[in-house]
């Protein structure tokens, strides 16, 4: 599957910690599956989501489809080699600047996937949400250890994987 440079055509939630996106180019349609379930989470080339009606049961999956649907896959990458989070970055046209990206961290129970505005990189949308307690140790643990708001793995939003 080559799917560089591909359009989104259809972003559908298949259950409730895995979405897939229907990537189409000139010679070819294939499907590229996230997910971030605490057991089996991925990134992979696959076959057609199940049907039904968990698409319309996630809000996650309407945000995710109002901002993907129709751009296409400008890069595809790995922060560094065995890394476990892969980002997939959205633009209009091949050779444009993202306008959006969506990182997937595959990490057992602590997987997530985050959809990025950019090239603020603000959080428009996150699978796995952290509770206000936790939020607030995270921002006060970034701040004490003086980590400037940059991580290694997230590329930007400090403090999430560590």
């Amino acid at each position: 599957m080559h799917a560089l440079h591909a359009r989104a055509m259809q972003v559908v939630m298949s259950g409730r910690t895995e979405l897939a996106l229907r990537l189409r180019t000139p010679s070819s349609t294939s499907w590229l599956h996230v997910s971030w379930h605490p057991v089996a989470a991925r990134v992979v080339a696959g076959g057609s989501p199940p049907r039904g009606a968990a698409s319309e049961a996630y809000g996650l999956g309407e945000q995710l489809a109002r901002c993907l649907q129709g751009s296409v896959l400008v890069g595809v990458r790995m922060p560094s080699p065995w890394e476990r989070v892969v980002r997939l970055e959205f633009g209009e046209r091949p050779g444009a600047p993202p306008s959006h990206a969506l990182l997937a961290e595959v990490m057992g129970r602590y997987s997530n996937a985050v959809l990025v505005e950019e090239p603020d990189g603000t959080i428009a949308a996150c699978a796995m949400q952290v509770g206000v307690a936790w939020g607030w140790r995270l921002v006060e643990r970034v701040e004490r250890e003086g980590w400037a708001g940059f991580c290694c793995a997230c590329q930007g939003w400090a403090g999430f994987c560590c």
